[in-house]
């Protein structure tokens, strides 16, 4: 079983916490803006093992770390590296991460109906939230039995340039992809040649389907 550091974006910014006793602002949204209503103080008690969830909390405060807005500045850089360079661009996705972990579970959501938390569960043993329309969550499991959890907006649905994970062969369901921190070592390869355009695909360390080296803007016919 994994203890749980709970962490959700807003405004690019994502914060972690373990269980146990914290407050954080209940947010509204509003067009154009999100505004801190009312401060409220929430206490978790653990009563077993497998009693590890609760909400995903929306928080932004002084000090968290900004995962969203370092990884999809990551990932547009990336592209704008491989087009002018025409050369596959390698994507870390660690280095985005200022903390350790040995794997990660990636969970896509969609844009019709949430993925329930029925199905993730059996993927991390233990209880999770459903996952809400056009949002993304990792879930990176550490070596000291802590797993983190990051919440950021849909790279298929909302961010330009799209991104497309690979599987390694062997993962058969669409929503959910999982790596070890080595196979989290990306290739990327745009399928444009427009900057923030297209889709960039992300090729993990290990066997996947297609071929990388004969795919996207190098695909040679």
């Amino acid at each position: 079983m994994y203890n749980t550091l709970f962490t959700s974006c807003l405004l690019g910014k994502s914060c972690g916490f373990s269980s146990g006793s914290f407050s954080f602002a209940k947010l509204v949204t509003k067009p154009k803006q999100r505004a801190i209503h009312e401060h409220v103080t929430y206490n978790f008690e653990m009563t077993n093992k497998t009693t590890l969830f609760g909400l995903i909390l929306i928080l932004t405060f002084l000090g968290c770390d900004s995962f969203e807005k370092d990884f999809y500045a990551k990932i547009d850089n990336g592209q704008k590296l491989a087009i002018e360079k025409n050369s596959e661009i390698t994507f870390d996705l660690s280095t985005v991460t200022p903390f350790e972990w040995t794997k990660v579970l990636i969970v896509h959501g969609n844009e019709s109906v949430p993925v329930l938390a029925s199905k993730i569960e059996p993927h991390l043993n233990q209880k999770t939230t459903d996952l809400e329309l056009n949002m993304d969550r990792y879930y990176f499991f550490t070596s000291d039995n802590e797993l983190i959890i990051k919440e950021i907006e849909s790279g298929i649905m909302v961010h330009y340039p799209a991104i497309e994970f690979e599987e390694c062969i062997g993962q058969v369901e669409d929503f959910f992809k999982s790596y070890s921190k080595n196979e989290a070592i990306f290739t990327l390869i745009p399928n444009s040649k427009k900057i923030g355009g297209g889709t960039v695909f992300l090729f993990p360390n290990c066997e996947t389907k297609f071929d990388r080296n004969n795919f996207g803007i190098f695909y040679k016919e």
